[in-house]
């Protein structure tokens, strides 16, 4: 009896091992398995509508410095918020935008910029906001409005975690790198895949909307050093031929958005969430039929560095 139970147990098939499984801790997303877990966690909690009063320098601060530097992507449940408690809140971070190129809501409501599937408003590429500005948005305030039953996700990648993971002689080389910001690339790959006109190509590139700004940045309030390139708005790396530029983008690109360094929302009417557009990426997936439309605020930062 006791040998039979030993050679049952000797042919025993080994325990098969359970993914990490996520949980809510404190409100943050963290994972089971630290090993899994990415450097950087999102953090979930729930709008209490109230109003909200005018900012104090330090709550701006600490609001900051406790969550977005934190996390890089907060996601609040807030479908009571309405449009000045958007903006008031924005206002604790800085100096809201009104946005480059995107339709607003108007009649004092010019920094609320509207992105309307109906319209045809997408932002369905890799990039993080205006970087073709000097001083692009330090921060975006996205609120959703109205969601289409299946699809429509956003996707966003932490430009810190994927910066640590790169090879001591790959972050040598890109040591005082400089890359070109251009507002017309993204016209060029609208018209490229059919949907811009050569004159609205044109006109973007007579604008002549470009900056330039370091590969690697230090972020300005944690001190860690970030890639700062995006598929939309970076045309090449100044001082390298256009070949080498270009197959070095195309690298820092797929590695920025390797899986493990992303983190994808599902969204449900009323969800708001902000982001350090300092050190993240985002896509808003154009995988869905019906109706999306989002209110989004940005608040201007500092020049990169």
């Amino acid at each position: 009896m006791g040998e039979r139970a030993g050679r049952s147990a000797g042919r025993r098939r080994p325990r098969r091992r359970r993914p990490p499984r996520c949980r809510a801790a404190f409100g943050a997303l963290t994972c089971a398995s630290s090993a899994q877990a990415p450097r950087w966690a999102p953090k979930s909690t729930t709008w209490t509508s109230r109003p909200v009063s005018p900012p104090r320098p330090s709550t701006a601060s600490t609001a900051h410095s406790s969550t977005t530097n934190d996390h890089q992507v907060v996601v609040l449940r807030a479908p009571e918020l309405t449009i000045d408690q958007h903006l008031a809140l924005a206002e604790r971070f800085g100096e809201p935008e009104v946005h480059a190129f995107f339709p607003n809501l108007g009649d004092g409501y010019e920094r609320v910029s509207v992105l309307d599937s109906e319209d045809g408003t997408r932002a369905s590429m890799w990039h993080a906001d205006e970087t073709f500005l000097e001083r692009p948005p330090m921060g975006t305030l996205l609120h959703a409005q109205v969601i289409p039953e299946y699809g429509g996700d956003t996707v966003w990648a932490s430009c810190t975690a994927a910066y640590d993971a790169l090879s001591a002689p790959m972050k040598k080389y890109l040591e005082g790198l400089t890359a070109l910001h251009d507002l017309a690339r993204t016209v060029e790959l609208a018209y490229v895949r059919g949907h811009a006109t050569a004159e609205r190509y044109a006109a973007s590139v007579a604008a002549a909307r470009t900056t330039a700004h370091p590969v690697v940045c230090t972020h300005p309030e944690t001190g860690a050093p970030t890639l700062y390139v995006n598929h939309t708005y970076t045309r090449s790396i100044l001082g390298l031929p256009p070949a080498e530029a270009d197959a070095v983008l195309a690298f820092l690109y797929r590695h920025m958005t390797t899986e493990r360094f992303t983190y994808r929302h599902r969204w449900t009417p009323g969800d708001l969430v902000i982001w350090d557009n300092r050190c993240t990426l985002h896509n808003a997936l154009p995988d869905f039929s019906g109706h999306r439309r989002m209110h989004r605020v940005s608040v201007l930062g500092a020049p990169p560095r």
